[in-house]
């Protein structure tokens, strides 16, 4: 079977139902193409189960629209490997909502790549706790944008790590 799901193209793929979805097994799910998951709209993401979503591979996994990436439960996002999160793109982690950021496992959040922590918006930058933000690594501090440092919380300013501040440049803190 697993045969019959990769070979669909991307818009036979879009045809299937979120009850078909929710029955593909561990071995279609593996075989997934990065074109195939592009077809997964928003409306049809959570019909993965979690054990479902934790198959994508790191190839089909940037292939996910942003809005798919917006949909997903904070459940789904949470369910992802270390290894998915570390190739969503750009554009998937900024299409992320505050939502689902104030919901990330800080583990999930330290492992965010300095490009994928640009990426993050001021309103989800702002909805980190302080947990959160006392776990970011030093690179990770550095790689905030001014805007972003300022929609800090004040809590949040005060649990950085005097030696990750210290990397912070002149025009981060200006």
């Amino acid at each position: 079977m697993a045969t019959f799901i990769s070979n669909l193209s991307s818009s036979q793929f879009a045809a299937l139902d979120t009850d078909q979805l929710s029955a593909l097994t561990t071995e279609e799910m593996v075989a997934l193409t990065s074109e195939q998951v592009s077809a997964i709209d928003a409306a049809k993401i959570n019909a993965f189960s979690t054990a479902q979503l934790v198959l994508l591979t790191s190839v089909a996994v940037p292939g996910l629209s942003v809005d798919a990436v917006a949909a997903l439960t904070t459940d789904h996002l949470n369910a992802l490997t270390t290894a998915q999160f570390l190739v969503l793109t750009t554009g998937q982690i900024a299409a992320l909502t505050t939502a689902q950021v104030a919901g990330l496992e800080t583990a999930d959040l330290v492992n965010l790549g300095t490009a994928q922590i640009r990426a993050l918006g001021t309103a989800a930058i702002a909805a980190l706790t302080s947990a959160e933000t006392v776990a970011l690594t030093t690179a990770q501090v550095n790689a905030l944008t001014s805007v972003q440092i300022a929609a800090l919380t004040t809590a949040d300013v005060a649990v950085i790590e005097t030696t990750d501040l210290n990397v912070l440049g002149s025009a981060q803190v200006a």
